[in-house]
């Protein structure tokens, strides 16, 4: 199964699904081992010998800090030759260009997706959205919901996204649901006035 990573700018509140590349290999892996308490296990990078700030550390939801320039030269070195990397590079190498100077993370799909900022009834959840490429896992987002699908009803929208996460399963997450609809409705009345 493997972990999922994101590459996020914390300033504009967009992020991208990057599936299993962690496009700086070193910082994914001590954000990996960065999930452990220090030496759980054999090989172990420490995160004191991090060149890269870890963040929220406290959370579940632990972040590394990187750099455009990092992500550059990353890009122009060894990229793992797979399709759907080969699709998302292109898209990785705009997301920096247009992210120059931002405070830029990656985070991954350890520890619990709660404690992601983009998850719903979290602080400023309404405010991120996944930028289109090869993976659209949180179209739930608001923005997504108005900015990228276009949608400006709620029951239009839900009809449509109704087979995805959370809403295909209203049972189980009926507040995070709830949460969803009252940020769509707030941002779409922020858009029409």
């Amino acid at each position: 199964m493997g972990v999922d990573f994101y590459l996020a700018c914390a300033d504009c509140k967009d992020f991208i699904e990057l599936h299993k590349w962690q496009v700086i290999e070193e910082a994914g892996h001590y954000l990996i081992h960065s999930h452990y308490e220090p030496g759980q296990f054999m090989g172990q990078r420490l995160r004191d010998d991090s060149l890269y700030r870890l963040k929220d550390l406290d959370t579940l939801c632990k972040k590394i800090l990187v750099t455009v320039d990092q992500i550059e030269e990353s890009l122009h070195g060894e990229v793992p030759d797979h399709p759907y990397i080969r699709e998302l590079t292109p898209i990785v190498w705009l997301f920096v260009s247009e992210h120059r100077g931002h405070e830029l993370f990656l985070s991954c799909d350890l520890g619990d997706p709660s404690d992601d900022p983009w998850y719903p009834g979290r602080p400023g959840f309404a405010e991120w959205r996944e930028l289109p490429g090869v993976f659209l896992f949180h179209r739930y987002l608001p923005r997504n919901v108005v900015e990228v699908d276009g949608f400006r009803s709620w029951t239009e929208a839900f009809d449509q996204l109704r087979e995805e996460w959370p809403f295909a399963y209203c049972d189980t997450y009926a507040a995070e649901i709830a949460t969803i609809k009252s940020a769509f409705e707030q941002l779409l009345t922020k858009y029409e006035s």
